[in-house]
């Protein structure tokens, strides 16, 4: 797990350094907030894989949900962005790692690949209402993943 979590970190900071930190927003607020509102849902999906005797899986995801809430507040390239970034890609990881041995990896994975395919699809548009549409429903996906999981 540590072999695939530090080349995450170490990506994750060389990408921080190449983009010049600042207070331009990356996304108007208008959409931000609707991102924002969309990270509650994970915590409601941490929760869930706490009380299904996942603890270390559902605690961490639920910090996960309290990082991108902070991110989305003001979406700005600087550390918040950088630590949320982290922490989905590690999350990513951990739990596709988790999941190879799971009953339910086939819904998993094909659930979190749609997640995957429109996450990509996110940056061939430049129309910030698709491109809010689409994280939510990356968003969406990832918790349904989650929550397929965790109550298998």
């Amino acid at each position: 797990m540590y072999l695939v979590a530090i080349p995450l970190l170490a990506h994750t900071l060389w990408e921080f350094t190449q983009l010049p930190s600042s207070d331009t927003l990356l996304l108007p607020l208008e959409h931000a907030r609707l991102i924002q509102g969309m990270s509650w849902w994970g915590l409601g999906t941490g929760i869930l894989g706490i009380s299904h005797g996942k603890v270390a899986l559902g605690s961490t995801v639920c910090v996960a949900a309290v990082i991108a809430y902070c991110y989305w507040w003001r979406p700005v390239n600087n550390w918040r962005r950088t630590l949320d970034v982290f922490m989905v890609r590690f999350l990513v990881v951990w739990h596709f790692w988790y999941a190879r041995n799971s009953p339910v990896k086939v819904l998993y994975y094909g659930i979190s690949a749609v997640g995957v395919a429109l996450y990509c699809l996110e940056w061939h548009f430049t129309d910030v209402w698709i491109i809010t549409y689409l994280h939510m429903a990356v968003t969406a996906c990832a918790n349904l993943s989650l929550i397929v999981l965790y109550t298998a």
